[in-house]
């Protein structure tokens, strides 16, 4: 059940004016290896964060990095991106969870939280306690910041699924490129309309099988090529389909 807020109005707004100059510092920012070991993190392999592992600090956050590894409009990602230095609830500063970049060069930063631990604020919606020094700070200092849930994670919990198996193929196919295949496999898909993997691999015969598995990634990865991710689960049987980004 979600909370009530009983924050006193006149308590809000001396934390407002106070937070509102509040330096902030760009990220990634480590987690210390003491809230490693005592939360449940989680280390993943991202591309869109630059080939490199990310630590996720709670299982909603590992979904959400999936989840943005899945979304071809999201070209970057970084976890921890963004720690605000003034006083916070107990705390001294907050660091914001996850930041994407989309390709269209529009930055949102998230906090991710579960539905249980959000609170009802005077206006009637429900955010994180404390929220409106975050929304007043990044409404002053042009920023996009938002409150990601479990249930919209909830919501795309297929994509999150295909990608946490489709993102070790994306990372052996950056090692191993193949121009070519890659050409030949966009040039096949344009051709053939919803044609699934099945026929793809027969159409390439000579090829490594898991090659062209890893193309299709990739090419999914980019957007230049596209399935229906985010309600079915991948399989050999799944169309594909050419995309111009």
């Amino acid at each position: 059940m979600r909370k009530s807020n009983s924050v006193p109005q006149e308590h809000t707004k001396r934390s407002l004016s106070a937070f509102m100059n509040a330096l902030s510092e760009r990220g990634p920012h480590p987690i210390s290896r003491k809230r490693q070991i005592s939360n449940q993190h989680h280390r993943i392999f991202s591309i869109k964060a630059g080939n490199r592992n990310v630590v996720a600090e709670s299982q909603l956050e590992a979904q959400a990095i999936f989840c943005a590894e899945g979304d071809p409009e999201i070209v970057e990602l970084c976890e921890q991106p963004l720690r605000i230095h003034g006083t916070y609830g107990k705390s001294k500063y907050v660091t914001l969870d996850l930041s994407v970049k989309k390709r269209c060069g529009a930055e949102i930063i998230y906090e991710i939280k579960p539905t249980s631990r959000l609170v009802e604020h005077e206006d009637g919606h429900f955010a994180p306690a404390n929220w409106k020094l975050i929304e007043a700070w990044s409404e002053a200092n042009g920023h996009d910041i938002r409150v990601m849930t479990d249930e919209w994670l909830f919501q795309h919990k297929t994509r999150v699924l295909n990608w946490k198996h489709l993102l070790g193929y994306v990372r052996h196919f950056r090692v191993n490129r193949d121009p070519d295949l890659e050409t030949e496999v966009i040039g096949i898909i344009t051709n053939n309309p919803d044609i699934s993997m099945i026929p793809l691999l027969d159409h390439l015969r000579t090829a490594d099988e898991q090659l062209i598995t890893s193309c299709v990634a990739s090419l999914l990865h980019e957007g230049k090529i596209t399935a229906n991710l985010d309600s079915h689960t991948f399989t050999r049987n799944s169309g594909l389909k050419h995309h111009v980004i």
